[in-house]
């Protein structure tokens, strides 16, 4: 949907700038990192909320709850699986959309919004006396 929608509204640019199919295809694989990061944590909380639903709509819970199972060992897997999506959404956003995001704004600067000028190359590595016997490193800025 996301797509969809992002496409329809850069439609003309990549028909006026004649980018080619590959590099909007690229652009869009950029961009999905981030539709992930984005809707992850929405589409797990719709589902656990159907599945939650459904479970109540056919007295499953009760059942379980009759047998001697407690609320809490009933939820333990959709709990486990929603901290799991949790982990893996922030190692993503934290360590890949980054860097997909700034690989996808490269592809826009340079071939779909020709008028303006390249971004300017990010400064790696920089070192810094702190103190006399102290340096200060920066990996990425």
């Amino acid at each position: 949907m996301f797509i969809v929608v992002d496409l329809i509204g850069y439609l003309d640019k990549f028909l006026d700038r004649d980018v080619s199919k590959i590099l909007i295809i690229k652009y869009y694989a950029y961009y999905l990192p981030y539709i992930v990061v984005l809707s992850l944590p929405v589409a797990m909380l719709l589902a656990s909320l159907f599945s939650v639903g459904q479970m109540t709509r056919y007295n499953e819970i009760v059942a379980q709850l009759a047998a001697g199972i407690s609320l809490f060992r009933i939820l333990l897997p959709i709990f486990g699986l929603g901290l799991f999506i949790s982990v893996v959404t922030l190692y993503v956003g934290e360590r890949i959309v980054p860097f997909t995001n700034q690989h996808k704004l490269d592809i826009y600067n340079t071939y779909i919004d020709k008028s303006r000028p390249h971004a300017a190359k990010r400064n790696k590595d920089i070192y810094m006396q702190v103190a006399r016997n102290q340096w200060l490193n920066i990996g990425y800025y």
